[in-house]
């Protein structure tokens, strides 16, 4: 989950209700148009493997930190959601549970890339977020 908590881009990743982790910027957005993109650098070697989420805040570094760990499977769509602008599918970080943003949200992009592993020949995936948004 990407969002923004008092002021802060903030990403959140929920292993399977067991374990979470957090990657927060230290600064909180500044007024007026903002570019924020999320950038998650898999490690390879498998399924299930961890790696890198990177936070950018109009093209610079804003925080970045470790994701010891991966689903190596799919989630269930029946389950779950793909929401923009608010979670309405299970809480995945630790703050209230569908609270809508309310800055205004021009574009979101995402772009995947698939690396084969050569021992399991099986897809693993990293990719970005690129959301171009208005913060209060």
């Amino acid at each position: 989950s990407l969002s923004v908590h008092d002021g802060k881009p903030v990403y959140f990743y929920n292993w399977m209700g067991h374990e979470s982790y957090a990657v927060e910027c230290a600064e909180a957005l500044p007024p007026g148009d903002v570019t924020l993109k999320l950038a998650f650098d898999y490690d390879g070697g498998g399924l299930g493997r961890g790696g890198t989420a990177r936070l950018w805040v109009n093209g610079r570094i804003a925080g970045q930190g470790r994701i010891e760990k991966t689903i190596p499977f799919l989630f269930s769509v029946s389950g779950e959601t793909f929401d923009v602008g608010e979670d309405t599918g299970a809480a995945v970080g630790p703050y209230a549970h569908g609270v809508p943003f309310t800055g205004t949200i021009k574009k979101v992009q995402i772009a995947l890339r698939s690396e084969h592993d050569a021992g399991t020949k099986q897809a693993v995936h990293a990719g970005h977020v690129d959301a171009a948004l208005k913060s209060q």
